[in-house]
């Protein structure tokens, strides 16, 4: 069996208590390159979270494989 990458997404979490509460809000962006790197997606999140006016809480890189039998 092998894996086959089919898609990439990553997910922010942005904190600002006084608009989301305890948790934050939360924001899925698909479509993510296969290379992007770590510090590239911490990027992008912290500038998003700048224009929204909230911080960075976390990032989530999510990979979706295909199970190919042989």
């Amino acid at each position: 069996m092998a894996f086959e990458k089919l898609s990439q997404s990553v997910q922010f979490n942005y904190v600002n208590e006084g608009k989301y509460g305890k948790n934050g809000k939360t924001r899925e962006y698909k479509n993510v390159k296969f290379d992007a790197g770590a510090d590239q997606l911490l990027t992008v999140g912290g500038a998003l979270s700048n224009l929204m006016g909230d911080e960075l809480g976390k990032a989530t890189l999510i990979t979706k494989h295909a199970i190919k039998k042989d």
